[in-house]
C-alpha cells in the first residue's frame, strides 16, 4: 500500500504505478546501476518517456552509453584548450 500523498504524485505526474513499481524494483535487486541527481526539467522528461513507453531502463542504455561519451571527448577537448593556453604563457 501506498501513501496517498505517493499516490497523488504518481498520478500528477501520469505514471504507470505498475510499471514504476517493476522498475523500481529492478533498480533496487540489479548490481548494475547508477543514481544521480538531474534537473527537474530531465527527470519530467525521463519519466515521461518511460513511463508513457513503459521502456525498462535497459533501452536508455545504449543512449546514456553515447552521452557519456560524448561528455568524456568535451572534457579531454577543454583539459587540451587549458594545457595549450599554459603552454602558450610558459613561452611569453
Amino acid at each position: 500500500m501506498i501513501a496517498e500523498d505517493q499516490y497523488k504524485t504518481i498520478s500528477e505526474r501520469s505514471l504507470n504505478l505498475s510499471w514504476l513499481v517493476r522498475d523500481l524494483l529492478d533498480d533496487y535487486l540489479t548490481n548494475t546501476r547508477i543514481t544521480f541527481k538531474v534537473h527537474k526539467e530531465t527527470l519530467a522528461l525521463y519519466e515521461k518517456i518511460s513511463g508513457l513507453t513503459q521502456m525498462d531502463d535497459h533501452a536508455f542504455d545504449a543512449f546514456l552509453r553515447e552521452a557519456l561519451k560524448n561528455y568524456l571527448k568535451a572534457q579531454i577537448a577543454k583539459m587540451q584548450s587549458l594545457d595549450q593556453q599554459l603552454n602558450q604563457k610558459k613561452k611569453e
